[in-house]
Protein backbone atom coordinates (compact mmCIF):
# COMPACT_ATOMS: atom_id res chain seq x y z
CA UNK A 1 0.00 0.00 0.00
CA UNK A 2 1.56 2.95 -1.59
CA UNK A 3 -1.42 5.49 -0.46
CA UNK A 4 -0.39 7.17 2.60
CA UNK A 5 2.37 4.75 3.53
CA UNK A 6 1.04 1.51 5.17
CA UNK A 7 -0.08 1.20 8.45
CA UNK A 8 -0.32 5.34 7.90
CA UNK A 9 -2.17 7.10 10.67
CA UNK A 10 -6.02 8.21 10.04
CA UNK A 11 -5.24 11.97 10.95
CA UNK A 12 -2.46 11.42 7.75
CA UNK A 13 -4.87 9.56 5.43
CA UNK A 14 -7.64 12.73 6.30
CA UNK A 15 -4.67 15.31 5.57
CA UNK A 16 -3.76 13.88 2.10
CA UNK A 17 -7.45 13.00 1.38
CA UNK A 18 -8.48 16.94 2.32
CA UNK A 19 -5.06 18.46 0.57
CA UNK A 20 -5.79 16.32 -2.56
CA UNK A 21 -2.67 14.05 -2.74
CA UNK A 22 -4.63 11.50 -2.84
CA UNK A 23 -8.77 10.63 -3.85
CA UNK A 24 -10.64 8.67 -1.10
CA UNK A 25 -11.10 5.78 -3.75
CA UNK A 26 -7.62 5.47 -3.85
CA UNK A 27 -7.20 4.91 -0.23
CA UNK A 28 -9.60 2.58 -0.13
CA UNK A 29 -8.70 0.55 -2.80
CA UNK A 30 -5.84 0.35 -1.16
CA UNK A 31 -6.96 -0.35 1.86
CA UNK A 32 -9.22 -3.27 0.74
CA UNK A 33 -5.99 -4.52 -1.52
CA UNK A 34 -4.40 -4.97 1.73
CA UNK A 35 -7.11 -6.56 3.38
CA UNK A 36 -7.41 -9.37 0.49
CA UNK A 37 -3.57 -9.48 0.84
CA UNK A 38 -3.38 -10.26 4.75
CA UNK A 39 -7.03 -11.88 5.52
CA UNK A 40 -6.48 -15.04 4.65
CA UNK A 41 -3.81 -15.68 6.91
CA UNK A 42 -5.53 -13.69 9.78
CA UNK A 43 -9.36 -14.28 9.52
CA UNK A 44 -10.07 -10.58 10.42
CA UNK A 45 -13.43 -10.07 8.61
CA UNK A 46 -16.68 -11.53 8.20
CA UNK A 47 -17.48 -9.66 5.11
CA UNK A 48 -16.13 -6.99 3.30
CA UNK A 49 -18.36 -4.62 1.34
CA UNK A 50 -15.80 -4.15 -1.30
CA UNK A 51 -18.21 -3.11 -4.33
CA UNK A 52 -19.95 -0.74 -1.97
CA UNK A 53 -16.86 0.78 -0.27
CA UNK A 54 -15.40 1.71 -3.22
CA UNK A 55 -18.66 2.87 -4.60
CA UNK A 56 -19.31 5.43 -1.44
CA UNK A 57 -15.73 6.47 -1.95
CA UNK A 58 -16.72 8.25 -4.79
CA UNK A 59 -16.50 11.68 -5.03
CA UNK A 60 -16.05 11.73 -0.56
CA UNK A 61 -12.90 13.59 -0.50
CA UNK A 62 -13.48 16.11 2.59
CA UNK A 63 -12.24 15.82 6.49
CA UNK A 64 -11.91 11.91 7.42
CA UNK A 65 -13.89 10.72 4.53
CA UNK A 66 -11.92 8.57 2.55
CA UNK A 67 -10.18 6.92 5.86
CA UNK A 68 -10.65 3.43 6.08
CA UNK A 69 -13.10 2.22 8.33
CA UNK A 70 -13.69 -1.09 10.05
CA UNK A 71 -16.42 -2.67 12.31
CA UNK A 72 -15.93 -5.87 14.28
CA UNK A 73 -18.89 -7.72 14.04
CA UNK A 74 -20.08 -7.13 17.57
CA UNK A 75 -21.68 -4.24 16.46
CA UNK A 76 -24.43 -3.98 14.08
CA UNK A 77 -24.30 -2.27 10.52
CA UNK A 78 -27.20 -2.20 8.76
CA UNK A 79 -27.48 -5.07 5.93
CA UNK A 80 -24.57 -7.33 7.50
CA UNK A 81 -25.20 -10.09 10.32
CA UNK A 82 -24.25 -9.94 13.15
CA UNK A 83 -22.16 -12.75 14.20
CA UNK A 84 -21.06 -11.79 17.61
CA UNK A 85 -18.67 -14.32 17.25
CA UNK A 86 -21.13 -17.04 17.11
CA UNK A 87 -23.67 -18.05 14.21
CA UNK A 88 -25.84 -19.31 16.50
CA UNK A 89 -26.82 -15.71 17.73
CA UNK A 90 -26.76 -14.20 14.38
CA UNK A 91 -29.37 -11.90 13.65
CA UNK A 92 -29.99 -8.95 10.78
CA UNK A 93 -30.75 -5.50 11.77
CA UNK A 94 -31.93 -3.29 9.00
CA UNK A 95 -30.14 -0.26 11.30
CA UNK A 96 -26.53 0.35 12.35
CA UNK A 97 -25.79 0.25 15.87
CA UNK A 98 -23.73 2.97 18.08
CA UNK A 99 -20.94 2.34 16.63
CA UNK A 100 -21.19 2.56 12.90
CA UNK A 101 -24.08 5.01 13.17
CA UNK A 102 -21.91 8.22 13.19
CA UNK A 103 -20.28 7.32 10.14
CA UNK A 104 -23.24 6.04 8.38
CA UNK A 105 -23.59 9.54 6.74
CA UNK A 106 -20.56 9.32 4.96
CA UNK A 107 -21.95 6.36 3.27
CA UNK A 108 -24.16 7.73 1.61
Amino acid sequence: MTVAGAGAAAVAIAEDVRARRVSTRAVVAAALERIAERDPALNCFTHVRRDAALAEADGIDRQLAGVPFAVKNLFDVAGIVTLAGSRIIAARLEADGVVAAPVAPARG
